[in-house]
């Protein structure tokens, strides 16, 4: 056998991702935590003592903001809702994001 003909090693098989994993940066449509709020009232409780501010906008449909306009956070579930209290991912809008002063 040639050097041409020789088998190539396979690539490194990669985690299948589905469209609705790769929509999904923050990481709340996985199993529920444990530790997440127990109701959506809880999580607004949470996250308003992390300093974040809950807006109601329509059923299924929460919108999240820090102090800052920017960025925002859409939770379109409760379950994503109840998520964001206890993930990681509610730092995005506690801490400062922008330009050096």
């Amino acid at each position: 056998m040639t050097q041409t003909q020789q088998e190539r090693p396979l690539p490194t098989a990669r985690p299948q991702r589905t469209r609705a994993s790769q929509k999904d940066l923050l990481g709340l449509s996985r199993p529920i935590q444990e530790g997440a709020a127990a109701s959506a009232l809880e999580a607004i409780a949470r996250l308003a003592r992390a300093g974040i501010r809950v807006h109601h906008e329509a059923d299924n449909h929460w919108i999240l903001r820090g102090r800052e306009p920017l960025p925002v956070i859409h939770c379109y579930s409760e379950r994503e809702l109840r998520q964001m209290a206890c993930s990681d991912a509610r730092h995005h809008l506690t801490h400062n994001h922008g330009e050096p002063e």
